[in-house]
């Protein structure tokens, strides 16, 4: 049913797809309407939002990485504040991909201080370090200061992890001038590699096959 969902979208007319079409073929819809036009597309989502259950605001929040531009700031920055943690987890995702953003400038300014040089005998090598304290600022970011019970990570690796889940796999390629090679095997010899490991495997998408490839060796 799935499949055939994602086929049948093209044969009907949008409208009716969106106002009484399942979740799937709805999604299906905007996905293909924000590779054609993401500003259509996010108005349309503006307009629909209220009428939304968690579980799908949730799916067409993700699908606003199809062309996100600056554009979708607004929008994404008001989902900050949505009940749902996933909804908000994947606004805060997004809004960090925006160099420009509020958000990202802020995860940026937190993370830096914790990953920093040093040069020595053999040259320049880098430091990671976790948070000492908590910031109550994270809690508009989507950083929770509270260790779930069942997670396995420390306190101070349950922050940096949450930080480095959120930042862009490019921005650490930038940072530190390391290939995502070299950036992971210099973390399995930091104290954190638990955390920085699982962030960027939270953070990987289709798009960073060089990423992929990295890991998968």
């Amino acid at each position: 049913k799935f499949a055939a969902s994602a086929d049948a979208v093209d044969a009907q007319a949008g409208g009716s797809i969106w106002q009484d079409g399942s979740h799937t073929d709805r999604l299906v819809y905007f996905r293909r309407l924000r590779s054609a036009d993401a500003a259509a597309a996010r108005r349309l989502l503006e307009a629909g939002l209220h009428e939304l259950g968690a579980r799908e605001r949730g799916d067409f929040v993700a699908a606003l990485a199809i062309g996100a531009t600056s554009a979708d700031e607004a929008l994404l920055d008001g989902l900050m504040k949505d009940r749902s943690r996933e909804v908000r987890r994947s606004a805060a995702d997004l809004l960090a991909t925006l160099p420009g953003s509020p958000h990202a400038k802020r995860l940026q300014a937190w993370l830096a201080p914790l990953v920093t040089a040093k040069r020595g005998l053999l040259g320049k090598s880098w430091d990671c370090e976790a948070p000492q304290g908590v910031d109550p600022a994270w809690a508009a970011s989507a950083i929770e200061s509270k260790r779930p019970q069942h997670e396995a990570l420390g306190e101070r690796a349950w922050w940096l992890f949450q930080f480095v889940r959120q930042a862009p796999l490019r921005w650490w390629t930038d940072h530190t001038g390391m290939n995502p090679a070299q950036l992971l095997a210099w973390a399995g010899k930091t104290d954190w590699t638990d955390a920085l490991h699982r962030g960027w495997l939270e953070r990987v998408s289709a798009a960073e096959p060089d990423w992929i490839e990295a890991m998968l060796a």
